[in-house]
């Protein structure tokens, strides 16, 4: 396959054809930056579009660079354009984005997305190598599916943006790493079931976003914890201020409201429950949001927010549901054992009714509470 991109470039693209997609699109120069020279003073009018980043002879390191490389790895070729005072400025990754130059090993994380060595080579592994700029996005082809090239001017979203993967509706580049969090979808907290409508910080709505980026912003979130990208709710700690993002009045989810939400937070809990293992799993977390050993119960210590039912593997029914003790999205099939640790006994009461007096019970919007959450 040929193509022509704005420069010429067709010697390249003989071999190399898989590449022509970047023309017409913002990574060609000739679209968004004709004057802008390479290494050796040329424009793309002279060298042809593959030239503003790549030259065939004595390039500056890897890839046979064209332009000044900036930061370390294969990221410090992007960051040739993309900070500040770059041609690509107004794109720049800031403080609060997900990690690169991270090694994947140890983090139980295994992906068909392409990993990277130190030097910027492939490191054709699976589970080993960093997470780079170019793990999640090809800047040679600006959607992933189809013919379409953005352009100048072309606001970009999860669709395209120069992804490798569709990040949008469903997410499936999110969930090509983070596997477990992917039973989120089809449940409640996917917004294409519950709020088709509403838009994350950024404006988005789920079918621009993904479902993962109604909650959780890839690149510049206004919240470092979790990347988290809606409009933080009222409460007495962090994780409950995320969660009260939707669960709270005047939010998508104003109906689900308990009458208590969190445990008293004048007491520190000290809990080997906090610790993965087979018989339960209760996170504690600091008033920031950080989970730590010994800190504050609060909503996540109890609800797992990307899985329905922690007895079933497995997304959600795909419609709006009706929930019950064993599923909820609450966490442990060990319902009540945190709670023994200090209640004894008493700790089966304690958690049946601990967000209010009655076991169930219906709110009007606006009116203080939605949904009690039982123990059957």
């Amino acid at each position: 396959m040929r193509v022509e991109a704005s420069g010429g470039s067709r010697l390249c693209l003989n071999c190399h054809s898989g590449k022509g997609y970047v023309g017409s699109t913002k990574h060609d120069m000739g679209v968004v930056a004709s004057d802008l020279k390479n290494i050796y003073g040329e424009t793309v009018r002279e060298g042809g579009v593959c030239s503003a980043c790549h030259v065939p002879h004595n390039g500056r390191g890897m890839r046979m660079w064209a332009r000044e490389v900036v930061g370390s790895g294969i990221g410090g070729l992007c960051e040739s354009c993309h900070r500040e005072g770059g041609v690509g400025g107004e794109k720049v990754v800031g403080e609060n984005s997900h990690p690169v130059g991270r090694e994947v090993k140890g983090l139980g994380i295994e992906t068909d997305l392409p990993l990277y060595l130190a030097g910027g080579r492939r490191s054709g592994k699976r589970d080993e190598g960093r997470v780079e700029c170019s793990t999640c996005h090809d800047p040679h082809r600006w959607s992933p599916v189809g013919e379409d090239r953005g352009g100048k001017g072309v606001e970009g979203d999860g669709r395209n943006s120069f992804l490798r993967v569709l990040a949008a509706p469903v997410s499936t580049l999110c969930i090509t790493c983070h596997r477990e969090k992917g039973y989120v979808l089809e449940t409640e907290h996917d917004m294409r079931i519950t709020g088709k409508e509403t838009k994350n910080i950024f404006g988005e709505t789920v079918y621009q976003s993904g479902v993962c980026g109604q909650c959780h912003g890839v690149h510049n979130s206004p919240y470092s914890i979790v990347l988290w990208d809606r409009e933080l709710g009222p409460g007495e700690d962090m994780m409950e201020r995320l969660c009260r993002s939707c669960h709270s009045d005047g939010r998508i989810a104003e109906e689900k409201q308990p009458y208590q939400y969190t445990h008293p937070k004048n007491i520190l809990i000290t809990s080997s429950t906090g610790i993965k293992k087979k018989g339960g799993y209760f996170p504690l977390y600091n008033p920031e949001g950080k989970e730590e050993n010994v800190g504050y119960i609060t909503c996540p210590t109890c609800h797992n927010p990307h899985r329905w039912s922690p007895f079933k593997a497995e997304k959600g029914p795909g419609k709006n549901t009706e929930g019950s003790a064993i599923n909820s999205f609450l966490r442990n099939t060990s319902e009540f054992a945190l709670c023994t640790d200090c209640h004894g006994i008493d700790g089966l009461f304690r958690y049946k009714y601990f967000h209010g007096e009655q076991p169930r019970r219906r709110y009007p919007p606006g009116g203080g509470g939605g949904l009690l959450i039982p123990l059957r």
